[in-house]
C-alpha cells in the first residue's frame, strides 16, 4: 500500500514540473480534491463519484485550476488543470478501497488500520504542500473520507493541518458515509464499539477541517446548504 501512495504523488509532482500545467487565472482559485479511497467502502464507489462531481460543479468556475489526488489502489493523480473533461475523466477512475466494518473493529486489524490512515494523511500533505508551490493565492481543499478512529493519528492530523495553514490552504471535509446505505454494525453485541467508531472517525474530519477555517459535511440532510456556504466562503 506505501507503494501505491507513492506512485500517486509522484506521479503528480513529475507532472506538475512539466511545461504547460495549468495554473489559475488572474482573480481564480486553485481546488484540490483529496479522494481518501483507503477509507471509503467499495459499495460507496458510485454514490461517492456522483458526489464529487455534484460538489465540483457547484464550486468550479471558469479558470479555475483543479487538482486531484487519491490515496490508495485508485492511484489517481490529475495535475492541476481547468479541462473539465480530465477531471471527469479522474473522478470516474475512484474506487473505494476501505476495510469491511468487521475488519475495522477487529484488533488484529488494528497495525493495517493505522498504516492505511498514516499513507492517507501523508499522501494529503504532500498533495497540499505540491499544489500550493504552484500558486500564489489560497488553495481550496475538498477532502472525502471517512475519517480517523485512532487516537493516536492526533500528531498526523495536527501536521497535515499545520501544513495546510502555512499553504493557505483551507480544508472542506466530506464524510464518505453521505452516500450510500447507511453500514450496520458488523456484529450483534458490538453496536457500541461501531457507534464510537463512527463517532471519533466523523470527529477527526470536522476538527481537521474547522482546524484550517473551514468545515465537515457529513448529513445528507445538511448536505445543499452545507455546500452553498462553502461556496460563498471558497468564493471570498
Amino acid at each position: 500500500m506505501p507503494k501505491l501512495k507513492r506512485l500517486a504523488i509522484a506521479t503528480l509532482v513529475s507532472v506538475l514540473a512539466c511545461p504547460g500545467v495549468a495554473s489559475p487565472q488572474d482573480g481564480r482559485r486553485a481546488l484540490l480534491l483529496v479522494v481518501d479511497d483507503l477509507h471509503i467502502e467499495f459499495r460507496s464507489t458510485p454514490g461517492t463519484r456522483e458526489l464529487m462531481r455534484k460538489v465540483l460543479g457547484m464550486l468550479f468556475r471558469e479558470g479555475d485550476s483543479v487538482a486531484i489526488i487519491s490515496t490508495g489502489s485508485s492511484s489517481v493523480a490529475v495535475a492541476p488543470t481547468s479541462n473539465v473533461a480530465r477531471l471527469t475523466s479522474g473522478l470516474s477512475r475512484i474506487t473505494g478501497g476501505g476495510l469491511k466494518p468487521n475488519q475495522i473493529l477487529d484488533p488484529e486489524w488494528a497495525d493495517e488500520r493505522l498504516s492505511r490512515a498514516k499513507i492517507a494523511i501523508a499522501a494529503a500533505r504532500d498533495a497540499i504542500r505540491v499544489v500550493a508551490s504552484r500558486v500564489a493565492g489560497p488553495v481550496v481543499v475538498l477532502y472525502f473520507s471517512g475519517g480517523y478512529a485512532e487516537q493516536s493519528l492526533a500528531p498526523d492530523l495536527a501536521e497535515l493541518a499545520s501544513d495546510a495553514y502555512r499553504a493557505n490552504a483551507t480544508i472542506y471535509a466530506f464524510d464518505s458515509r453521505l452516500v450510500g446505505r447507511p453500514l450496520s454494525s458488523p456484529s450483534a453485541g458490538n453496536e457500541s464499539a461501531w457507534e464510537s467508531h463512527l463517532r471519533e472517525a466523523r470527529e477527526s474530519l470536522n476538527g481537521l477541517a474547522e482546524s484550517t477555517g473551514g468545515r465537515l459535511v457529513s448529513a445528507a440532510g445538511e448536505f445543499d446548504a452545507a455546500l452553498a456556504d462553502i461556496a460563498q466562503r471558497a468564493n471570498r
